[in-house]
Formats: C-alpha cells, structure tokens, sequence
C-alpha cells in the first residue's frame, strides 16, 4: 500500500479528533489545555456519583477555557421531563450546541424516562437549541443490553432522525479489535443505517488500567481478556494496541472511500497529556509505520 496514501488517510481521520473529560478530570484536562487545539471538541461524560450541576459547571470551565463541550445526556438519571428540561435550559444557558444521547448503566431508572430515543422524541433537545446528535454505538456489544436491542434501539433513533430532519451521528465504545468496528459498520449499512461513526480509541494509557475501564465500561472483548497477562492478551491476533487500530481503520478507509468511520474519539482514562502530545506529534507529521507489531510510532512527544 502507497505509504503517502495512508499517511493522509490516518492524518485526514484524527485531524478533527474530539477526546473524552469528567468532572473529575477536569483539573488535569486544564492542566493539559496548551496541548489542545483551539476550539476542539471535548465530551463530557457523567460518571455514577456525579450531578447533573457538577456537569453543567464542567461544561462551562471548558467554554472558559476555549473549548466545545459536548455532555453526556444520560437517559436511565433522569427522573422525568422536568429535570431533563431544567437540564437543557442550563446547557443551553452555556451556548451547548451539541450533545451524546446515551441510555446509560443503571438497571432500572431513576424515573419515567427510560432510553435515549424517549429524551430524542421529547422534542426538547431541539427546544433548547441542541442541533447536533451523537448517540453511542457498541461495536462489540454490552453486558447489560442484548445486541438485537441496541441493532433496533439504534435503527429507530436513525429513522427518526431522517424523518424529523435531524443531524444524528454514532460515536463508538471504544474496543481492542479494529474488525468489529467494520463489522458495525457493515451492518449499519445492511440496515439501512448511513450515519457518520467517530470511532472510540483508547489513549496513550497503560494497558492493565484499559483492562480496569475495560471491565467497569461492558465492553464485550474485556469479558475475554480478563486472565493472563497483557504480554499474553496482546500476542492474541484479534487484540489491537491504539496504534494498530488507527493505521487499520487508515487502510479501512483507503480501500473503502464511502466509509462512514469519519474520525477519531479518544478516551485518555487518566492520561490526558500523554495522548495529547501522542496525537500532536502525529498530527505534525512526527511518526513513521512501523509494521504490524506496533502500528505508528511517533519521533518525539515534546
């Protein structure tokens, strides 16, 4: 394959990279705040013990500091459409102009509201000025929902996005395998589904804290690489490093120009600098492929 080629597809699907924050990341993502880019999209996810006040303050520090914030509605938090108003009048009152649908991990619901495409179908998003749409793909399922809910959860969201004129996109659970994000994609396609996919990444974290996210987020490969070690879970061909997944999904779009995987969303899990100045130096043009072993390797992080 033309090395040129795939460089520019690689560079083409990070250059507009988003990247995932917390209430309580929030320190260390100002911290990291001269690594980012001006303006650049940052999602702000709603951990279990956090408030909804906890994220709209969250939301603001990021607009303070230049930033697009995007939050995390969490349908299963919600109690009923009061709060979920209350919610995006004070997201609104932040200039929010963009959101991810999310149903959440709860087994049972705070309230009346019980998934994403309930919040989608109340009108309210649109109310409160929020025109642009993520809802959450999982590429290699979930614990707590069947696939054949999420393949039909995901299929009503998208008809009702084209029937009511709505700008809806997937963004994808992050995962170790490249192929099934392909494999998703293919059957959004067979579906009928043609939404633009932000493919989830992990950062430039330390393996055994992935496997720890890997087990608390659902994601369907950790229940298969639980024992051993990361020697021995990354010697199996199917588990793929961040790097390996990147130059796969370059050569993916390469060979597939209609591809809907348009561009990269990392999740730091608690390194945010170091996945910054990682895809920094990429982005400058600071790596060279280096075969299937590692994927990229960059020539300085400085």
């Amino acid at each position: 394959m033309d090395r040129a080629a795939l460089q520019h597809s690689v560079l083409s699907f990070l250059e507009n990279y988003s990247i995932e924050a917390t209430p309580h990341s929030i320190d260390e993502l100002s911290g990291a705040a001269r690594l980012l880019r001006p303006g650049a999209v940052v999602y702000v996810a709603h951990p279990p013990k956090c408030t909804h006040d906890e994220i709209i303050a969250t939301v603001r520090k990021l607009t303070q500091l230049g930033f697009e914030p995007v939050p995390h509605i969490v349908a299963r938090r919600l109690r009923d459409q009061l709060q979920l108003d209350d919610f995006l009048s004070k997201l609104a009152a932040a200039n929010v102009r963009r959101a991810l649908l999310v149903g959440g991990d709860l087994p049972e619901p705070v309230g009346n509201i019980h998934d994403s495409l309930q919040v989608l179908k109340s009108g309210a998003l649109g109310k409160h000025g929020i025109r642009t749409i993520g809802v959450a793909g999982h590429p290699d399922g979930s614990q707590w929902i069947d696939s054949d809910v999420l393949r039909r959860a995901l299929r009503d969201k998208a008809e009702y996005a084209r029937q009511n004129n709505k700008r809806l996109y997937v963004v994808s659970q992050f995962g170790f395998d490249a192929s099934s994000l392909f494999r998703f994609e293919a059957e959004l396609r067979a579906s009928g589904i043609e939404l633009e996919i932000h493919a989830g990444l992990t950062g430039k974290t330390p393996m055994t804290s992935l496997l720890r996210y890997a087990r608390r987020c659902g994601v369907g490969a950790s229940t298969r690489i639980m024992a051993g070690t990361v020697r021995k879970l990354f010697s199996r061909p199917r588990l793929m490093s961040m790097d390996q997944q990147i130059v796969a999904i370059g050569k993916h779009r390469l060979a597939n120009p209609e591809s809907k995987i348009v561009q990269a969303h990392f999740f730091p899990f608690g390194d945010m600098s170091a996945t910054l100045r990682w895809l920094n130096a990429v982005l400058a043009g600071e790596f060279i492929f280096t075969g299937n072993k590692r994927g990229i390797s960059v020539l300085s992080t400085t």
